[in-house]
Order: C-alpha cells, then structure tokens, then sequence
C-alpha cells in the first residue's frame, strides 16, 4: 500500500543538508515501487521533495505521481497559477471561487467550502500560495512535459476540502 504502508529509510546528514530517502515495498495493486528524498540545506527557506516510481511488476501498468501538499484555508488564502485556463472535474456545483484571467494567464484559487476537484493547466511550472493575513507567501515548482498525457488533462490539480 503506498499511501499508508511502511517505508524503508535512512537518513544523509552533512554540515550543509539533511536528506531522507524513503522506499515504499512493491504495492501489487498498482504493481509500483515509489522512492522519494527530501533535503533541506543549511541556510535556506526551501525544501527538495524528489519523487520517483518504478514498475515493479510484470505486467505494463499506467500511473502519475502526485504530490500532495496540504494548506489551511485560513482567511485570505490565496493560489496563483500561471495556466492557460482551468475545468472542473469533481463537484455537484460550480466552484465559486475560482477564476481565469486570460490577459494575465493566471488562474486564482480561494477558498469556498465545498469539495471540488480543479484541473489547471498550468504552463510555467510553478504556483504560489499567498497568506495576505499573515504576510506569507510559499512557492512550488515542477517540471511540465510538453505533450504528455496528465491525468484530467492537466498538469496540476487542487482538491478542496469543504467541512
């Protein structure tokens, strides 16, 4: 299982990073291995979350990795996507706190509670999320393939939580 089953680990320490290497065991279901590393260097705000999966198996299987990152909604929280526009995938209504700007090419999520899921596609590889309350702002990056095939047709996907 790779959400909640056990990993294999150890640790890489020196006097300018800290890197954790985890490997999951062969998940049959989805006939996968996954392996990812974190390191934080000394001195810096960010940190490195390097995925990887291989097929383990002995059959061709298909999966994406996701990266999951979870933020309070808080008050004011807001995402910023560059993206050429954005659908909706899951969800009874209209998510009403989304939007596109085509003169800017941003897509801007806020919070609304409801659950829904958001495709963007996204096109420059990154996004922002932006506490205006408490003046913090935390950025990630990742690499887009040109014509690849992502799940929901889009690189990036945003699943909101209501309560």
């Amino acid at each position: 299982m790779l959400d909640c089953g056990e990993y294999e680990w150890h640790a890489d320490l020196d006097a300018s990073t800290a890197k954790i290497h985890l490997q999951s065991q062969h998940d049959e279901y989805t006939g996968i291995t996954m392996r990812r590393e974190i390191k934080i260097s000394m001195g810096s705000s960010s940190v490195e979350v390097l995925h990887s999966m291989q097929n383990t198996s002995r059959r061709p299987v298909r999966w994406a990795i996701w990266q999951v990152t979870q933020v309070d909604a808080g008050k004011g929280l807001e995402i910023l996507v560059p993206a050429t526009g954005f659908h909706q995938t899951f969800g009874d209504n209209p998510y009403p706190s989304v939007s596109f700007n085509p003169a800017d090419k941003r897509v801007r999520l806020k919070y609304a509670n409801q659950v829904a899921k958001l495709a963007v596609e996204a096109d420059q590889g990154w996004f922002s999320s932006l506490d205006q309350a408490r003046g913090l702002v935390m950025a990630e990056t990742f690499p887009i393939t040109p014509g690849a095939s992502y799940p929901d047709d889009a690189p990036v996907a945003f699943w909101i939580s209501g309560h």
